[in-house]
């Protein structure tokens, strides 16, 4: 009765106090339901705030790279910080997956005591009196070929004042094996593991998904940089309009001062400087919003100081010639780099596994099972003279006995057979498998479809940066046409063949053509970066690289004087 009682109390406390049993052998079993410590070391968050901006300064300015706005823009991006968690929350599903292959565990003990009034003589005391035990655990597990096995020990004890009992206390004790393999449905390793395989594709597509949203950060950081270079550039030219107005205005005023051109004609000159200074605001006032947008995507904290800082672009226009792959190459290259291609062919993968899954439950359910028992007994063991008798000899004794029986083979048992369940109709397989079919075949048509999407789409962005290319000759031409007649009709007016309205005419259309210069050569290199993105390059020729950490990282060739981002 004291070691009845002292077991279940040892299982009890073991099982449902983790404290207590950490110092015991079943500590790997308990681990595993305390709740895990999830934090710093596990989840690392991205840095609140970037490298310092006071540290960069230089005058009063930013100096800013390509690299730069492009590294400061991933760092700072919330919702990159939130999404880079997307693939890691994937791999649970991955372990969520493997758990049904992990082995189980089950513990029982029960004891009972009982007393009862007698009803026949078999019972062998006035008031049969008696008080169990019963105690096991059972190892089940089911692997990835389909195979379920489980070993199971079992262990009764029982005592009593009955008369007639050959062993008290006795202990009964068995130990079974059994095995079980599907023979039709669920056989196979492919099958079993097709779940754990689709989430791991899951969780590539997870990593592609935020590797696309990267891709889109940098297109982005590259054509607000070049938006900024842009307003920068414009505001140089408006500059030189005023100037150019102003010194015509100052040259005229001499001329109505010495009586060589009549007072009338300055209010031309005055209203295109006055036109030119409205221009110039603008073109400031633009910057200005090109610079705000900017800092709101370099930089998280809302730092009053940051607002009076200028934004200094160190790339400019002038001299850059980026390779251009040949369109039939890059449409090559852009179906084994896009992501979304990548993302297709694991799309494509995931239907075959559901299909496969689908075809196996087709088949009826054929089940081959085989046990195997092992038995013994143990006790104290009373010897009678005769039935009801009285005692010759008590032969001590215990579960040792029943244990030797065990392992001595010494009382054994087998069993084989088979189940067999055959569905009449099989409607659900049947409909659940025409669905893949047809799914199957969506995935593929979608794949078909977006390869399609993806040479068109690289075709526009090559025929894109050609017509660029040649904007950029064409208004190089214009605007030294423009220069020229601007010259022409300047000399004329200082002989008085000409009258003020042409020459500022030819000044405003001066201008324009250098506005459209400028526009054609920041329209080629955004068709540029668009082109690279077409094909899936972006990441590449940024030296941006996706971290096991998920993290984005610049990878060096970053300006002076800025670290790169660290994994």
């Amino acid at each position: 009765m004291k070691k009845s009682l002292a077991m279940l109390v040892l299982l009890t406390l073991t099982a449902v106090t983790p404290s207590f049993g950490q110092g015991f052998l079943l500590k790997p079993l308990i681990g595993p339901y305390q709740r895990p410590e999830v934090g710093v070391q596990t989840l690392r968050t991205a840095p609140t705030v970037s490298p310092s901006f006071s540290a960069l300064v230089q005058n009063g300015g930013l100096p800013l790279s390509v690299n730069d706005m492009v590294r400061l823009t991933l760092e700072n991006n919330f919702s990159l910080a939130i999404n880079r968690f997307s693939p890691i929350l994937s791999e649970y599903s991955i372990i969520q997956a493997m758990s049904s292959f992990d082995p189980s565990l089950n513990l029982r003990a029960q004891v009972n005591r009982r007393t009862s009034a007698s009803l026949n003589l078999t019972e062998g005391a006035a008031v049969p009196s008696s008080l169990g035990g019963t105690y096991g655990a059972t190892l089940n597990q089911r692997l990835k070929t389909g195979t379920s096995y489980s070993v199971g020990l079992s262990m009764n004890r029982s005592s009593s004042n009955n008369s007639l009992t050959t062993f008290n206390p006795s202990w009964n004790a068995s130990l079974n094996y059994s095995i079980t393999q599907p023979l039709l449905q669920g056989f196979g390793t492919r099958v079993n593991t097709a779940s754990i395989v689709i989430a791991q594709n899951n969780q590539e597509i997870s990593e592609i998904a935020f590797e696309q949203q990267v891709m889109d950060l940098v297109l982005q950081a590259t054509n607000n940089y070049w938006d900024l270079v842009s307003a920068i550039e414009t505001i140089d030219v408006r500059e030189n309009a005023l100037e150019l107005a102003e010194t015509t205005l100052s040259e005229n005023e001499r001329k109505v001062e010495i009586g060589t051109m009549p007072a009338i004609d300055l209010a031309q000159s005055r209203n295109e400087v006055q036109n030119q200074r409205l221009q110039l605001l603008t073109s400031q006032n633009s910057r200005r919003l090109v610079e705000d947008g900017i800092k709101t995507m370099i930089s998280r904290v809302a730092d009053p100081g940051l607002v009076l800082i200028s934004l200094n672009p160190i790339d400019t226009i002038e001299g850059r010639e980026d390779a251009i792959l040949p369109v039939e190459e890059a449409i090559q290259m852009a179906y084994r780099n896009r992501p979304d291609m990548r993302q297709y062919d694991l799309d494509m993968e995931n239907s075959e596994l559901n299909l496969l899954t689908a075809r196996n439950n087709l088949l009826p359910q054929l089940d081959l099972s085989v046990s195997y028992n092992q038995s013994g007994v143990g006790g104290t063991q009373i010897v009678r003279s005769g039935f009801g008798g009285d005692i010759i000899d008590v032969i001590p004794g215990g579960l040792g006995d029943a244990f030797s029986d065990i392992f001595g083979f010494n009382f054994t048992g087998y069993t084989v057979g088979f189940n067999l369940n055959i569905p009449l109709s099989n409607r659900n397989a049947r409909a659940g498998y025409e669905r893949q079919l047809i799914t199957q075949r969506q995935t593929e048509s979608r794949r078909e479809i977006a390869m399609q999407s993806i040479a068109l789409e690289v075709r526009n962005a090559y025929n894109q940066i050609e017509l660029n290319r040649q904007q950029i000759e064409v208004a190089l031409a214009a605007r030294d046409l423009a220069q020229i007649s601007l010259d022409g009709e300047q000399r004329k007016y200082e002989l008085g063949a000409s009258q003020i309205r042409f020459v500022i005419q030819e000044q405003n259309n001066l201008t324009s053509s250098e506005l459209s210069l400028l526009n054609a050569r920041i329209n080629y290199l955004k068709s540029v970066a668009a082109y690279n993105r077409a094909i899936g390059r972006t990441l590449e020729l940024n030296n941006v690289r996706i971290e096991d950490e998920y993290l984005p990282n610049l990878a060096s060739e970053t300006a002076p004087g800025v670290a790169a981002t660290q994994p």
